[in-house]
């Protein structure tokens, strides 16, 4: 009887070094696949510090050659550091097309084209910028300039709806949001929308006392309610 307990416990004790021995595994194998992910994480890290490093160092060698292009007074080597700083900007936005450097390029070439009035070319530009980078500080700036070059090519439609986005989607994080208001309800006047015009002034002087565009708002409701009660 005693020879038959001790087999019992010897069974009992095998199975449980047993189960120590494939818990072990388990562990290691665990282990290992932790440690993997941290080397993985470490490398991937280390590998887009590095490149993040590499296309701010191009971001700010074309920021210098914009510089450089706007106090040049030579026409033909305008011509030729534009020639040269375009392609610079478009290698980048190829090598690192989701990095900051590849946004800032392509706001570049919109202030470029803004600085030689082609407006087409700087509106596309610099909606460009919104709709790849909508999460950037530099997609609402983006979209005013945008909004700017849409009037200056007497495109006022195309000019109320970007107004328009900034208010909606850029709210809370717009640095002047009272002059895209402002600028909503100007427009809107010259587009004959004066119901919506006064609205929009309405909003400007509920929400933003004191603004220097509240007061330009209060003057041009007094205008409009003159003119439709004339």
């Amino acid at each position: 009887m005693a020879h038959k307990e001790m087999t019992q416990k010897e069974k009992a004790l095998n199975k449980l070094a047993s189960f120590l021995q494939k818990g072990r595994i388990y562990f290691i194998i665990l282990l290992a696949a932790i440690v993997a992910v941290i080397i993985f994480f470490a490398v991937y890290n280390e590998v887009r510090k590095k490149v993040i490093e590499k296309s701010t160092l191009l971001s700010e060698a074309v920021e210098k050659d914009y510089s450089a292009w706007l106090t040049e007074l030579d026409e033909e080597k305008r011509t030729g550091m534009e020639t040269g700083m375009f392609e610079e900007i478009d290698r980048i936005a190829e090598k690192y097309p989701n990095q900051y450097a590849a946004q800032r390029g392509l706001f570049i070439k919109g202030l470029v084209y803004a600085e030689k009035k082609q407006w087409d070319d700087a509106l596309a530009a610099f909606l460009k910028v919104s709709e790849k980078f909508p999460s950037s500080y530099l997609s609402p700036v983006s979209l005013n300039n945008a909004a700017v070059a849409a009037e200056e090519n007497k495109e006022n439609a195309k000019a109320l709806e970007i107004y328009e986005k900034i208010r909606k989607d850029y709210e809370k994080t717009f640095p002047d949001l009272p002059k895209i208001v402002f600028s909503i309800g100007r427009l809107q006047e010259e587009l004959g929308k004066s119901e919506e015009a006064l609205q929009s002034y309405s909003d400007l002087v509920d929400n933003y006392a004191g603004n220097s565009w509240t007061n330009l708002a209060r003057n041009r409701i007094i205008a409009l309610k003159l003119l439709t009660t004339s």
